[in-house]
């Protein structure tokens, strides 16, 4: 028996790449963007959750 090939040029398989280097690229993405956005010196998990420091001289005085 003959295998029976098709060679018709409107029939094609979905490509597989997309959904597997879209993830890579929407990953690389947010990971630069919190990088950029994080201030120096502080860990890349408290870039926009974390409150911003108290400085001593916006501290509200002690009652006393």
């Amino acid at each position: 028996m003959a295998v029976e090939r098709r060679s018709v040029r409107g029939e094609r398989r979905p490509a597989i790449w997309p959904w597997l280097v879209m993830p890579l690229i929407v990953l690389l993405v947010f990971f630069a963007l919190l990088r950029a956005h994080h201030r120096p010196g502080t860990p890349w998990w408290a870039g926009g959750w974390a409150e911003p420091a108290a400085s001593p001289d916006s501290a509200t005085p002690a009652r006393q």
